[in-house]
């Protein structure tokens, strides 16, 4: 856990994929793909450690517009900040009027919004398969590694979401493997958001705990995956459903995304030794 954090306080989930072995003996360079929930919260040692110590230039903000208006990014000195969505808002917006969620009571009540969360399906088991098969995510996942490819050599390029866990996991999947990482490597940098996010996930459980109904507690795992966990199922479904339709995560990525093996071994070249 220790040798992939990027050491910021502000920000959960701040961890970078840099060590990680590759297929054929390459590694992940290292201080040069950095992963992290939301940066609002970094404190001003925060942002001159990613400018000083990463040289940030690039930040990609995975964020739905609603996560994002109130509580934008935080400038970094010459770093370019993109807002790329993954999730289709307007499908969102249909659900919850579909069943007419009172939206103002879900931000302010955070036993309504994770109960809605899951009675809406905005997560459940298959959501990544939604990230992955879904026009907007498509499109963003593209973009993000066409961004990657043709970032500065000596300066880091950021992503997040909110957690840094979802839409943050799968691009990172993404790009481990093209890089070569194997699926249990994959699958533990995916797992480490629970050693991060430890303690919150501690007190989330204690607050579902002493805030829920006998009859409802069966519903605290899924609830924690809303907030700050992850369930490595839901990466499973994601990679088997790639592997059914597509024979591979390589076949999703040069056919929906569009990124060629020259694409690729230019991603490779560039952050691997």
């Amino acid at each position: 856990m220790e040798k992939q954090s990027i050491g910021l306080t502000g920000v959960a989930n701040a961890r970078e994929l840099g060590g990680y072995v590759t297929s054929d003996g390459r590694r992940v360079k290292s201080a040069l793909l950095l992963r992290t929930g939301r940066l609002d919260k970094a404190t001003e040692e925060d942002i001159n450690r990613l400018e000083s110590v990463y040289r940030v230039g690039m930040v990609v903000d995975f964020r739905m517009s609603v996560e994002a208006s109130g509580a934008p990014d935080p400038a970094i000195r010459g770093a370019e900040i993109y807002n790329i969505g993954i999730i289709n808002e307007a499908e969102i917006t249909k659900r919850q009027k579909q069943k007419s969620i009172d939206m103002k009571a879900m931000y302010n009540d955070p036993l309504i919004f994770l109960k809605t969360a899951l009675e809406s399906k905005v997560v459940h088991p298959g959501m990544y398969i939604d990230f992955l098969s879904g026009d907007a995510g498509k499109s963003g996942f593209s973009r993000f590694l066409r961004l990657v490819k043709d970032a500065p050599m000596d300066r880091a390029v950021l992503w997040h979401c909110t957690s840094g866990k979802d839409r943050t996991g799968i691009a990172a999947m993404l790009l481990l493997t093209i890089f070569g990482v194997d699926e249990e490597t994959i699958m533990y940098d995916f797992l480490l958001t629970n050693e991060f996010n430890r303690s919150r996930i501690e007190r989330n459980r204690e607050f579902l705990n002493d805030g829920l109904e006998p009859s409802e507690k069966h519903l605290i795992p899924d609830m924690l995956v809303v907030l700050d966990g992850v369930n490595g199922s839901y990466l499973e479904n994601a990679i088997d459903y790639l592997k059914s339709e597509y024979g591979s995560i390589i076949g999703y990525i040069k056919t929906e995304l569009g990124i060629s093996e020259d694409d690729m071994e230019i991603l490779r070249n560039k952050y691997l030794i």
